[in-house]
């Protein structure tokens, strides 16, 4: 595989970025997820959220990048938690999305451990996601050391 960079992502790879994150959007609801909004209003509603947030400190996002182009892209957020709870910083991944042609290479590894370290760099000494039980990522965030903790039960209310 030719080098791989993993890096900030800029303004210019917003298109990039909304496009991966909506497709990633669109495989969770083939994955039993909550049914998608059309491709292209997910994809505006990402460009709109990403352009937002690119600036701030407490947002993420990052790219993998090979000659031909982005290939992979992270999403993450750090959360403060207070109140009731000891003061703690929390990093949260949003989302992990690698191109289909370069899956299983590595590059959703190093694209978590980026985000870890850019938490780490953050003050945060935890990192959470949410995954469906279907996700076969799931085995991507056990590898990099992420543990059950807690179940999130649903069922409808209008029987």
């Amino acid at each position: 595989m030719p080098d791989l960079l993993i890096r900030p992502a800029t303004p210019d790879d917003i298109p990039a970025v909304a496009q991966r994150l909506a497709a990633m959007v669109q495989a969770m609801e083939q994955m039993g997820g909550f049914r998608a909004a059309p491709f292209a209003t997910v994809v505006d509603l990402f460009q709109t959220r990403i352009r937002e947030r690119l600036a701030r400190d407490t947002f993420c996002y990052q790219v993998a990048a090979l000659d031909d182009g982005i290939v992979g892209v992270t999403e993450a957020s750090i959360i403060e938690m207070g109140g009731v709870f000891e003061p703690r910083w929390i990093l949260h991944i949003h989302g992990i999305y690698v191109d289909e042609s370069v899956r299983r290479q590595g590059i959703g590894q190093q694209l978590m451990e980026s985000a870890l370290a850019w938490g780490r760099e953050h003050g945060c000494d935890l990192a959470e996601l949410n995954v469906l039980v279907n996700n076969p990522a799931r085995h991507l965030y056990e590898q990099t050391g992420f543990q059950m903790y807690q179940y999130q039960m649903s069922r409808p209310i209008i029987l």
